[in-house]
């Protein structure tokens, strides 16, 4: 997220975080509240196709293992 943040104070983009990242970040970005209910989101998992080292691929068999897929 504080990359996200930077990101954003430094006019590149725009994004949704939580206001608690918001409130405590010291960079000059404003956060505002959304009204409307908002949809989930979904989200992936992305790594490298080659082997990874054993605790990033525990941790994907983990997140796999353990996501729910519609």
């Amino acid at each position: 997220m504080p990359t996200l943040i930077s990101l954003i104070a430094s006019g590149i983009g725009i994004s949704l975080l939580p206001v608690s990242a918001v409130k405590i970040s010291t960079a000059t970005v404003v956060g505002c509240k959304i009204l409307d209910k908002i949809p989930i989101a979904e989200i992936a998992l992305a790594s490298l196709k080659k082997p990874a080292s054993a605790v990033v691929e525990q941790f994907k068999k983990f997140a796999l293992a353990n996501a729910r897929m519609n």
